[in-house]
């Protein structure tokens, strides 16, 4: 078969596809362009100059085909030249012409969509190329160690001359006129990526991570990008790495562009600006601090409306891209101002012509074109303000300590606080859905968050009830926790483990807020169960109150008369009932009441106990019950 002057287009070498015609010769192959293209990209490679050759299928155009190309890999490292396009219907024939002529059978490359491939990146104006680790010019004594083998066994010589094709490695190379952005991951890595296929349904390769044995050499293919790619052609204007998100949870890098933020891994999470309705920055130590992200009903992220980000106080140094519009350059620059910021840095710098107290730089060390660089910018007050930017017309709140380490000043402490050591919060920690795992109840000015999973957002304009009793479960020897039960409108929400000091605090909170029709119910015994009360009348449970003495009453309906003791009892009419000899003992004794097996612990009523298996203790203090109706109900009546 004949590969002379097949029509061909010339890719990778040149900014847009040269038509002209390819052949295919025993020790050559040439290129000639058209007669209407540039004549200075013709081509005359000698058989001797090329490394390998690989084929790769690229389907359909303007539907015929499937077609492939084929790439020359030459000697001279980074020199590619790829011709398409062929009709696959030739490419069995094309290899065998080239495996007899060029003694190399051509490497059939095709796109994976994961895995580990190994080699040296070599960057030039033209393509990315990842090339053949192994080093192809041998010394002098290695030379003629090879050849000496090789006069030993003329076969091994024969089959040595057709071991250059390369079997199991990876090679392949991108244009770099498809490259749209590249940055810097982690401490070694390097990420590019591409622009995406303008064909109907093709398969193309929208990114690639590099990695490098250590951040010098990374450093050195990126300074190499920086020269050949002219400008970015990327929406992307910043990107930070590795945060935490609590819900939904996982590790992500964060990108954000003028109008929308991204978050990526495994998987992606993108939202506009617009689908924000409130940012909260909220702290969770001195030095970390929650992002929380509150979306419009209609962009919920895995079914919830809040996101949460781990942000701590690392600084940053990250390049930042400017957009290329004068409103959102002069927006962008507004945003990341914040007063007084020169003085956390200890610099005197009037930073031109962003300001002195603006967060980003102009930088000699800046190596994209249109870029700056961050000031040494704590993660957590980057993000908040980036975020404040992208989401225009988000509502920013802010806890008391945030808003002092966000603007770096001391502020007058306003609303919810509770000390933490040396520092004050507006949180009290407790146990919630999980028990394993440590909540945060904030108290804002407006509404209170538990987080930072199984996120609830509670307004106090829809509270209806507080109560608290003492937490037996957490409770244990001299260390008292109590449980709260809020009800609000559509939600019941129990929360363990408070310290009791700490739910004083809350309770004087909410009391401020003169809350309409929100009921605070103090039910809190220290040996264990509730009070339950009447019209401020305590009905006491006559078997643990250990202060009243039993006694036969005459006359007396109920049978008994209750006394405190003193000889002011006095008896209306002596009724005849056993008498009752001791008092039962309550560590272990088993009893059976209503159907339900129980043992008697001190200090807890078999109500209270059974209360989660379905006794009618909603009954027992409710408007209008009385102690026959307790007793009833209970089936304490003899």
């Amino acid at each position: 078969m004949n590969f002379t002057n097949m029509p061909a287009r010339l890719m990778d070498a040149v900014q847009l596809p040269v038509s002209g015609k390819l052949s295919l010769h025993e020790n050559m192959f040439v290129f000639n362009p058209s007669a209407d293209e540039d004549p200075q990209h013709a081509i005359q490679k000698e058989v001797q100059d090329i490394k390998f050759v690989s084929f790769q299928n690229i389907g359909y155009r303007q539907e015929e085909g499937p077609f492939f190309e084929v790439t020359f890999y030459m000697k001279d490292a980074g020199s590619i030249f790829t011709f398409g396009d062929f009709l696959v219907s030739g490419k069995e024939d094309m290899g065998a012409f080239i495996l007899n002529n060029y003694k190399m059978s051509p490497y059939e490359k095709e796109i994976k969509m994961h895995g580990w491939t190994w080699g040296d990146l070599h960057v030039d104006s033209r393509v990315v190329a990842l090339m053949d680790p192994a080093d192809d010019d041998l010394s002098d004594q290695e030379e003629e160690e090879a050849d000496a083998q090789v006069g030993e066994n003329e076969n091994q010589a024969e089959n040595s001359d057709s071991e250059s094709e390369p079997v199991d490695a990876e090679f392949f190379h991108f244009p770099t006129q498809l490259i749209t952005d590249y940055q810097k991951l982690a401490a070694k890595d390097l990420t590019i990526e591409f622009q995406p296929s303008n064909v109907k349904n093709a398969v193309y390769v929208k990114q690639v991570t590099f990695g490098f044995p250590d951040g010098d050499q990374r450093d050195v293919c990126y300074s190499s990008l920086s020269k050949v790619v002219s400008s970015t052609k990327t929406e992307r204007l910043l990107l930070l790495e590795n945060f935490q998100l609590t819900q939904p949870a996982g590790k992500f890098h964060l990108e954000f562009g003028s109008n929308y933020f991204k978050f990526f891994s495994g998987k992606e999470i993108q939202r506009d600006g617009k689908d924000v309705v409130r940012i909260y920055l909220l702290e969770k130590d001195a030095e970390t601090f929650f992002l929380v992200l509150q979306f419009l009903q209609s962009k919920k992220v895995n079914d919830s409306d809040m996101m949460i980000i781990e942000l701590n106080s690392k600084r940053e140094n990250r390049e930042l891209m400017l957009p290329q519009d004068p409103e959102e350059l002069q927006r962008l620059t507004e945003a990341l101002q914040i007063p007084g910021f020169s003085e956390f840095l200890f610099s005197s710098s009037e930073n031109f012509p962003y300001g002195k107290d603006a967060l980003i730089e102009q930088s000699n060390n800046v190596e994209k074109k249109n870029c700056v660089r961050l000031r040494s910018v704590p993660q957590f007050v980057i993000v908040t303000k980036f975020m404040q930017y992208v989401c225009k017309n988000a509502q920013l709140i802010l806890s008391d300590y945030a808003q002092s380490q966000l603007y770096n000043q001391q502020i007058q402490i306003k609303g919810f606080s509770q000390q933490h050591g040396e520092d004050t919060f507006s949180y009290v920690r407790c146990s919630y859905k999980r028990p394993q795992r440590e909540y945060y109840l904030f108290l804002l000015n407006k509404s209170m968050l538990i987080m930072p999973v199984d996120v609830q957002h509670i307004n106090f304009n829809d509270l209806q009830q507080i109560s608290y009793e003492k937490d037996m479960k957490s409770s244990h020897g001299d260390i008292s926790y109590i449980k709260m039960v809020i009800l609000a409108r559509g939600s019941r929400i129990e929360l363990t483990k408070l310290v009791p000091d700490q739910v004083s605090n809350i309770i004087s909170f909410i009391k401020r807020k003169n809350i309409t029709n929100c009921k605070i119910i103090d039910e809190y015994r220290e040996t264990g169960g509730r009070n339950y009360k009447e019209n401020e009348d305590q009905v006491d449970d006559e078997e643990d109150d250990e202060d009243w003495d039993e006694e036969e009453s005459e006359g007396s309906d109920g049978g008994y008369e209750y006394s405190s003791g003193s000889e002011s009892g006095v008896s209306v009419e002596e009724v005849k009932k056993p008498v009752v000899e001791e008092k039962k003992k309550k560590e272990t004794a088993k009893a059976q009441k209503n159907a339900f097996d129980y043992e008697e612990v001190e200090g807890v009523r078999p109500e209270d106990a059974l209360r989660d298996v379905g006794m009618p203790n909603d009954w027992i203090g409710a408007v209008g019950t009385t102690a026959v109706d307790v007793e009833e109900i209970t089936g304490d009546s003899d």
